[in-house]
């Protein structure tokens, strides 16, 4: 269980700095045909604003538009593809190639993005927003992994996507109550040395009643023949 939810972080891991190396290379690219002063600067804060869901794309878009915008040298169209052209890298990377890489195992909530990045960035600052949703990720893996309902219950409600069925504590397996696989054999070796302990002591006090029978058996015949016996 551990080297399978290991595996999955490191894939992970390694998986989104590919993506985030992507879109940057694709935005400097992008930036660099339309002729922008500054594309290998607005390249790398892609890169790390990848990292931060829907904040970040939008603020790397937005940052080259104030120098086109400002610049005489761009007509409309040339602003218009700096604006579309990072945005599609980015829509690229989010829609088709996450997906991809990843399938449905690091799908998280909106809302448990949102609360998150607010959670992080009220902890660490910018540093927290870019590394908000990796550690949620990587908490909602080691979560999924554990077999006990509660966990499970909470990477359900972390990963659950608006028209998935979300797991209820009640949904969990019988077995799991227990804690998994290995509690429950715990369970059933304790219940089978109850038994044979209730089997052994009802053996003992059957063995003691046919003793104590046996013992008034003996005994009657002197007691017929004392004087009180014989009246």
């Amino acid at each position: 269980m551990v080297a399978q939810s290991d595996a999955q972080i490191h894939s992970y891991i390694r998986g989104k700095v590919l993506v985030c190396v992507l879109v940057g290379v694709l935005t400097a690219l992008s930036l660099w045909a339309c002729s922008v002063e500054l594309w290998l600067v607005f390249g790398l804060l892609a890169f790390w604003l990848n990292f931060v869901p829907n904040v970040g794309t939008v603020v790397a878009v937005a940052l080259p538009l104030p120098l086109v915008i400002l610049d005489p040298a761009f007509s409309t169209a040339g602003v218009l593809l700096v604006l579309l052209l990072p945005l599609g890298a980015h829509a690229f990377a989010g829609n088709v190639v996450e997906p991809l890489l990843f399938g449905h195992i690091l799908k998280l909530h909106p809302v448990a993005v949102l609360l998150s990045l607010l959670f992080w960035y009220a902890l660490w600052g910018i540093t927290g927003m870019v590394l908000a949703v990796p550690m949620t990720a990587v908490a909602r893996i080691r979560l999924a992994h554990v077999k006990h309902p509660l966990p499970r219950y909470l990477a359900a409600l972390l990963g659950s996507a608006p028209g998935e069925q979300t797991l209820t504590l009640s949904d969990a397996p019988e077995g799991e109550a227990y804690g998994g696989d290995a509690e429950r054999g715990e369970a059933e070796a304790d219940s089978q040395l109850a038994r044979n302990a209730l089997g052994r002591k009802a053996a003992a006090n059957m063995q003691a009643g046919s003793r104590k029978k046996a013992a008034l058996e003996e005994l009657e015949p002197a007691l017929d023949d004392t004087p009180h016996g014989r009246e």
